[in-house]
């Protein structure tokens, strides 16, 4: 007890000279030792009050060998001194001398973390940043005793936004089910994005207890975006009602969070939503609708992802011809050679038509690589001579690239097409300074050997 009341005393000056690092630390040493993690706490308990901050008294210092220490003052009120006799021992006669009982104890220990967490809140209030930062690590494990000041400090607008800003984040740190009609007021009401949207993440910390508000949240234009984040954040299955809602958004960016979160979940209504989205009339949510298919290749039963993602090779919008070839490039890793056929024909289309951009090539370079059927190789090979050389450099690295059972195919056709010079010098050099990784020993000498005739 008399390392408590040592370290409380050395946090009040620190906190009286503005030494934010030193109150930091003493901080970390006077978490309750009874306080359970941040996220440990029963979200349906209510958190507990503690005792009104009571000065230590000088009989308790002297039961711990400290006379010598000044009785701890509260800086925020006015608390009764019990006459010298009628402590100790209740017989007028000086203080007891013996170990005091538990009650005693727990009571003084609940009193030292009252007056810390008053020190805590003094440091976010008047403290820069980084102390603030520094604070917002310690006030967690405070647990549940720390919830009522951060509240206090959550709702009074006449505190600077950060000062809240940070007690909107430990709250959500903590998790209580106490704070969340706090936070989503905060989330509806405050006109600072930033405010919001740190009081959004904090309701994203509770997980499916924060679904209900934030779904209510959804219908108010002004939160809805921030809603639904929060939502995909969750992830869980108990969120789809709410992201299957705001993927019919009249916001743009709302639907593109909605359809990026609703590939990762489980569930019948899941495909047929994105593969609408992919005709989406806003790009973004095309090319995440694209983005998420390419990740679902157990969809492909389900849904003719395959054909959707061919129409959107001919976008308007390039970054979505692009999303569109990857994604291709991805599922064709999980079909077999026969389904790919027409896929693998119109990525060749796209490569060798003149109107094709550079960044759209490389694309579909990138995926027939990963498709890399027989027809897919012999596509790659046949498009060298009919690009520049950025696309050669991207073919040959794609053909050095192949799986463990393509690698002896690949390796041939790149060391023809280097022999008959069809591959540049410059190209060539960027693809030997990482070669194949195929063992075929005739190609590794065809290589080795077209290097040293150069020089």
């Amino acid at each position: 007890m008399s390392r408590m009341i040592n370290t409380l005393d050395r946090a009040q000056k620190a906190a009286q000279q503005r030494n934010w690092a030193t109150l930091t630390a003493c901080l970390r040493q006077l978490v309750p030792p009874e306080s359970s993690p941040a996220h440990g706490h029963p979200t349906g308990t209510e958190p507990q009050a503690m005792p009104a901050p009571l000065p230590l008294d000088q009989s308790m210092r002297s039961q711990q060998g400290n006379p010598e220490l000044t009785p701890v003052e509260d800086r925020h009120a006015t608390h009764h001194h019990p006459a010298e006799s009628d402590r100790g021992n209740g017989t007028g006669h000086g203080p007891s001398v013996g170990t005091p009982d538990l009650a005693e104890l727990n009571h003084h220990t609940a009193t030292i973390t009252a007056l810390a967490l008053d020190l805590a809140m003094e440091g976010l209030i008047e403290g820069d940043f980084q102390s603030r930062w520094d604070l917002a690590k310690v006030i967690p494990k405070f647990g549940t005793a720390a919830i009522a000041p951060l509240l206090d400090l959550l709702n009074d607008t006449d505190l600077e936004w950060e000062t809240r800003w940070f007690a909107a984040r430990i709250l959500g740190e903590i998790r209580h089910p106490a704070v969340l009609a706090d936070l989503v007021t905060i989330l509806q009401t405050h006109p600072e994005p930033e405010l919001q949207a740190v009081a959004t993440a904090a309701l994203a910390n509770y997980g499916d207890a924060a679904i209900a508000a934030l779904t209510s949240a959804l219908q108010q234009p002004e939160t809805e975006l921030m809603a639904v984040q929060a939502l995909a954040q969750i992830g869980t299955p108990a969120v789809l009602p709410g992201l299957l809602t705001a993927s019919q958004s009249d916001q743009v960016a709302c639907r593109e969070v909605a359809i990026a979160a609703l590939s990762h979940l489980h569930d019948d209504a899941i495909a047929p939503r994105l593969l609408q989205a992919t005709q989406d009339p806003a790009a973004p949510v095309r090319q995440a609708a694209m983005q998420g298919l390419s990740h679902r290749p157990d969809w492909l039963a389900q849904v003719d992802s395959l054909a959707a993602l061919t129409d959107r090779l001919w976008d308007l919008n390039l970054k979505v011809c692009q999303a569109a070839a990857l994604a291709l490039g991805r599922l064709g890793r999980h079909h077999d050679g026969a389904a790919m056929a027409p896929v693998v024909a119109t990525l060749e289309r796209v490569l060798l038509s003149p109107q094709t951009p550079e960044p759209l090539q490389l694309s579909v370079v990138q995926a027939l690589g990963w498709i890399e059927t027989p027809a897919a190789l012999t596509a790659l090979t046949l498009a060298v001579s009919q690009v520049e050389t950025p696309v050669q450099v991207a073919i040959a690295t794609a053909l050095g690239q192949v799986s463990p059972a393509q690698q002896a195919a690949a390796s041939a056709q790149l060391c023809q097409l280097l022999a008959h010079g069809v591959i540049g010098r410059d190209p060539y050099i960027q693809i030997f300074r990482n070669p194949p990784r195929s063992t075929d020993v005739e190609s590794i000498v065809a290589v080795q050997s077209l290097w040293t005739g150069w020089y």
